[in-house]
């Protein structure tokens, strides 16, 4: 996301820029159970668009994405991919643009190029943005639920079994306190890796 905001930000149009943060920003707005309806209907092994896709292409093969246990979780992460792309890169991209131009310039009088000014200037005036971003993401990551369960259930053979779905499917249903149990453990983890992070960026901002 952050690299595909720096190409966003480079445009010299803004209406293709503005376009394009568009686009990418609108699987955010969508129903994650609806999109992941639609994406088991993507990833279908007899009448799914990538496996017609690959066979115009010459892949013989159908793949089966969702089916297959070494296919699935990838699969599903690609999904989670779409659906959280746009988000970060509307956080960068107004972050990007609200950095002043005359730190380019005086970089540009200086004689440094374009990849000098992005490791020198614009990576470290976002730091705050890629710590909120990483933090935000690990946190959805965790609790990914809702098109694991529509498009996988889990499976198949528990591939795509994430903690969220083991407590609301297998857990929460049989046994209240285990569920209590593993909500307060997955707060403190989500919690300690947190404030890790905050450490970590916060010793670099002061670097």
């Amino acid at each position: 996301s952050l690299a595909l905001a720096a190409i966003v930000v480079s445009l010299r149009e803004k209406f293709f820029s503005d376009a394009a943060t568009t686009v990418f920003f609108l699987p955010v707005i969508t129903s994650l159970v609806s999109a992941g309806i639609i994406w088991q209907w993507i990833f279908d092994p007899t009448l799914g668009v990538v496996n017609n896709v690959l066979g115009a292409l010459g892949v013989r093969h159908s793949l089966s994405w969702l089916q297959s246990p070494t296919m699935a979780l990838p699969t599903v992460a690609v999904i989670g991919f779409w659906a959280r792309l746009g988000f970060d890169l509307v956080i960068f991209v107004t972050a990007m643009n609200s950095i002043p131009d005359s730190y380019y310039e005086a970089a540009e009088i200086d004689g440094a190029s374009e990849v000098q000014q992005f490791f020198r200037i614009t990576l470290p005036l976002l730091n705050p943005q890629i710590f909120m971003v990483s933090t935000i993401e690990f946190i959805f990551a965790f609790k990914a639920f809702d098109q694991i369960f529509v498009t996988t259930r889990g499976g198949p053979s528990g591939a795509t079994k994430t903690v969220m779905v083991f407590l609301l499917k297998d857990v929460f249903n049989n046994d209240y306190g285990a569920a209590c149990a593993i909500t307060v453990l997955l707060l403190c983890f989500l919690f300690t890796i947190s404030f890790a992070q905050w450490r970590f960026f916060t010793a670099r901002s002061k670097h």
